[in-house]
């Protein structure tokens, strides 16, 4: 995953790609520690906004789910109208 970074703390322009593992060095008050917190908050924003899109798209799933249940409930009240369902046992 890719970063570019500009104006934070001390950094004026800088690119990073994660890998499996990165090390972030440098001498004291050089940035590394504003790069970190960047990192970590555009995760957990990406993560949070992934959620989102999870749970709008099982709701969507799931209201589409009880919509064709209701219509096939009608349905069957329509064609057979003194007929009792009793669910399976």
């Amino acid at each position: 995953m890719k970063f570019h970074f500009e104006y934070l703390g001390p950094i004026k322009n800088a690119d990073i790609e994660l890998g499996d593992l990165t090390f972030i060095l440098g001498y004291p008050s050089t940035g590394k520690s504003y790069i970190l917190k960047a990192i970590y908050h555009s995760l957990l924003l990406l993560d949070n906004k992934f959620q989102e899109i999870v749970k709008e798209k099982i709701t969507s799933s799931l209201q589409t789910d009880i919509d064709n249940l209701i219509i096939a409930i009608k349905t069957m009240e329509i064609l057979a109208p003194n007929v009792l369902y009793l669910p399976e046992t």
